[in-house]
This record gives structure tokens, C-alpha cells and sequence, in this order.
């Protein structure tokens, strides 16, 4: 049985690619998120390209970054204790992402 959403979309249409933010839970289309990447050597980071290999987790806005790390959702999201070194890192680069993105010089 077939839901309504799958007989509407047309054959030729890719699938959206949609991701939840891990702050306030918003979903949205993977390109509209930032994301931050746990890698194979336990590393945690920001991906500019949201293609990185590794566990990852999404964020909307460098708000939610920032109460992310306030409150340990990242670290719970990606499975892995992130320090405040790490943290300040990946909103500083998420900043200049978020900047570079709207067009912000």
C-alpha cells in the first residue's frame, strides 16, 4: 500500500533529502543545515560540504550550534565527548559558513 506523498511525486523528481535539526528538532532539506561530523578517529568537526565520512549531526542556525553545545547535544548526537576546544572551533567555522552562505563579507 502506497501513502499519498509516494503517488504524487513524479518518477523523474529526486527525493528530498531531509535532516533534523538536533537543537529544536526542525526539518529541513540536508542543503539548508550545517553540519558537524564525528570522524573515524574520534574527531569532531564542522563539514562545509556536509559530505565528510563519519557520524553526523545537523544544525538550522548558529544558534542552535551554539545551545547545542551549551547543553551536550552534540556530544549525545554524535556519540563522542566534545570538548570546548572543539566546540568554540566549529561555531567559529560555522559562523564563516553562515556568513559565506548569505553573503555576509
Amino acid at each position: 500500500m502506497m501513502n499519498a506523498a509516494a503517488t504524487t511525486r513524479r518518477s523523474h523528481e529526486p527525493p528530498l533529502r531531509t535532516r533534523r535539526c538536533m537543537t529544536c528538532s526542525s526539518k529541513r532539506e540536508k542543503a539548508d543545515l550545517f553540519r558537524v561530523v564525528r570522524h573515524a578517529d574520534g574527531t569532531v568537526a564542522f563539514d562545509p560540504t556536509g559530505r565528510a565520512p563519519g557520524r553526523g549531526a545537523y544544525v538550522c542556525s548558529p544558534a542552535c550550534l551554539e545551545e547545542a553545545c551549551r547543553k551536550g547535544l552534540m556530544g549525545r548526537a554524535l556519540k563522542t565527548r566534545v570538548d570546548n576546544r572543539a566546540a568554540q572551533q566549529i561555531v567559529a567555522d560555522m559562523l564563516r559558513e553562515h556568513e559565506r552562505r548569505a553573503g555576509i563579507d
